[in-house]
């Protein structure tokens, strides 16, 4: 499942943002699948990274771009390539 929060009235994005953390944190306790990456050109291997690692328990990863809309073009070329 892919989420975007954007737009002008970032106070409730921010807030969205921390409701899904707080119930993915509670839920998973142990917290080894969360991962909070800044957009940029260079960290699409991280998130590759965090996406292709197998964990031994059964968590659901959530992984978090911020600023991935206002990221660069070529970064957002990456990500597009790699989840279609």
């Amino acid at each position: 499942m892919i989420l975007f929060l954007y737009g002008p009235d970032t106070f409730r994005s921010k807030r969205k943002l921390n409701e899904i953390i707080n119930k993915y944190r509670s839920k998973y306790k142990s917290g080894l699948n969360f991962a909070k990456i800044e957009s940029s050109d260079d960290c699409f291997e991280e998130f590759k990274n965090k996406a292709e690692t197998i964990s031994m328990f059964k968590e659901k990863k959530l992984i978090i771009f911020e600023n991935a809309i206002s990221a660069l073009k070529s970064f957002q070329d990456k990500i597009k390539k790699y989840l279609t």
